[in-house]
């Protein structure tokens, strides 16, 4: 399957359009809830999983959707496509107002990523891909291919969660990266790294699903980088379980290797 011109304007659309709703009640109190992980949600990511899934249920009746905020619908497992949908990834953040948030919409065929969205509704960036096609940044009209860097571990610097910091990567961040920055939504780090920003996020939480990584995924891997779990396997989407149960590491591609090295050796 591949999503045509028409069709990318129109999700560009829709997702332009989700955005704009988060923006428009940023700065209001919101109300928010505690889901059974323990993890919160607000009325923002809710109506805002409503207007991108509605969307996409009119551009694709076919093609099932697994989105954070949804009863996981297990149909989606007969199928060789489904979207999979994080309507505001960083909640925290946007609760916390720290600006770093994102929307993130993956297309899998067959296990695989091979279209994804990251759109960050503060900047106006919007992050996508389509494999073999390279990986591009819009923003006030212009569009720009995005590459990663070609630093080394030596030289890379380390993403770190503001708000989920696990011990591993706060010893890995001391031992073996000469700086590390604190940044909200796995979504923002993985295009920052993407556009050569950084070079590294290494989240060894068993807690993280899909949804976390997959609309980033190509976006990273198009630029030249690369995405594993933290043994070094390529992970797979549209499972039966959506939780990356063995963590994930995000690089440049460059430093991929050494960084799975560090964490063998440091487990």
């Amino acid at each position: 399957m591949k999503v045509d011109k028409q069709h990318r304007e129109s999700l560009f659309k829709i997702i332009r359009g989700a955005g704009k709703m988060m923006m428009d009640s940023y700065h209001a109190k919101h109300i928010i809830y505690k889901k059974r992980d323990r993890t919160l949600v607000t009325e923002v990511d809710r109506n805002v999983d409503k207007r991108i899934c509605d969307g996409l249920q009119k551009l694709f009746p076919k093609i099932p959707v697994l989105s954070e905020e949804r009863k996981d619908l297990r149909e989606r497992l007969k199928g060789e496509c489904v979207w999979i949908l994080d309507p505001l990834d960083g909640t925290l953040d946007f609760i916390d107002k720290t600006r770093e948030f994102s929307v993130m919409l993956g297309l899998v065929v067959e296990n695989e990523p091979i279209f994804g969205i990251v759109y960050l509704p503060v900047t106006r960036e919007l992050f996508w891909s389509h494999r073999r096609e390279g990986s591009f940044i819009c923003i006030d009209g212009r569009e720009e291919s995005i590459r990663v860097s070609s630093r080394n571990i030596n030289h890379a610097r380390l993403l770190v969660s503001r708000s989920h910091l696990g011990q591993l990567e706060s010893r890995l961040a001391r031992k073996y990266f000469g700086k590390s920055i604190e940044m909200g939504s796995s979504g923002v780090k993985m295009v920052r790294i993407a556009q050569g920003k950084a070079e590294a996020y290494i989240n060894s939480s068993d807690k993280s699903s899909e949804w976390d990584t997959c609309g980033a995924t190509v976006i990273l891997q198009e630029a030249g980088g690369n995405i594993s779990d933290m043994d070094g396997n390529i992970i797979r989407y549209n499972g039966i379980d959506s939780r990356h149960r063995h963590g994930y590491v995000a690089t440049n591609g460059v430093c991929h290797n050494d960084i799975l090295e560090a964490i063998r050796s440091n487990k």
